[in-house]
């Protein structure tokens, strides 16, 4: 007859083959849902961590209290498979860093080898795919700066992985409206709402029937509950409505 904790272990075998089989079947283009994953990650890290959920369920902390090079390579490898990546992380409660997921192998071999580690090391884990935006305004909006204007002229708006509230896989962000781009524009750039530099930057008008009709996914972002969205695919001039000076808008 099985232990209380062999039991356990058989449920937790089971249930991962249950995923990895819809993982395989949807040949990794879904993440799986988040309460599943959540289970999962606590049965991989139940010896040196916890898992919990953040942000209205939406996102994942793992609090790290033991770890070595082998086992943050394994656990990439292990939440990419979910549909997950690490968009940010801290080592001791100091301040999140932003940063991909090689960079975070990078940073703690750096600490390690140095022999600088200290726990807790917490990671926030997000969706590569996020819930699609079943209702959307005709109009979206994207801030950016008024260098890329020729570029976009050309050949549209292309994702890129810089410049975000938290590392993300390449994305191109959109608000519902011209007011709540501003304000997603001075959270990612980390400057006040009353800060935020009119001059150096344009507003862009987006349609979105465009992008549903060319089967551009318009997701929902997490960070910017209600408010904000993203795209995984390029938004091509056809799309864009029209380009304008925030400063003449504001």
């Amino acid at each position: 007859m099985l232990t209380k904790k062999q039991t356990k272990t058989v449920k937790i075998r089971k249930f991962v083959r249950k995923i990895i089989k819809e993982i395989l079947f949807e040949g990794l283009i879904s993440t799986v849902i988040i309460k599943d994953s959540i289970k999962l990650i606590n049965g991989k890290i139940n010896n040196f961590g916890i898992a919990s959920l953040d942000n209205g369920g939406k996102i994942i902390n793992v609090l790290l209290n033991n770890f070595d090079l082998e086992k943050a390579k394994d656990f990439l490898i292990f939440i990419n498979n979910l549909g997950y990546f690490i968009s940010s992380y801290k080592i001791n409660n100091v301040d999140y860093k932003f940063i991909s997921d090689n960079q975070f192998l990078k940073d703690i071999s750096e600490n390690f080898i140095n022999k600088h580690i200290k726990y807790p090391i917490t990671l926030k884990i997000e969706a590569i795919f996020d819930e699609v935006a079943s209702d959307v305004s005709e109009k979206l909006y994207h801030v950016t700066t008024r260098t890329h204007i020729e570029k976009i002229n050309k050949i549209g708006l292309v994702p890129k992985s810089k410049s975000k509230k938290s590392y993300h896989p390449e994305r191109i962000y959109l608000a519902k409206d011209k007011d709540s781009a501003l304000e997603i524009a001075a959270q990612i750039l980390n400057v006040g709402y009353g800060d935020f530099d009119f001059s150096d930057y344009i507003l862009i008008e987006v349609n979105s029937k465009i992008l549903k009709e060319q089967n551009n996914k318009i997701y929902k972002d997490p960070n910017f509950a209600e408010k904000g969205f993203y795209v995984l695919n390029n938004i091509p001039k056809e799309a864009i409505i029209k380009i304008t000076n925030i400063e003449d808008e504001f």
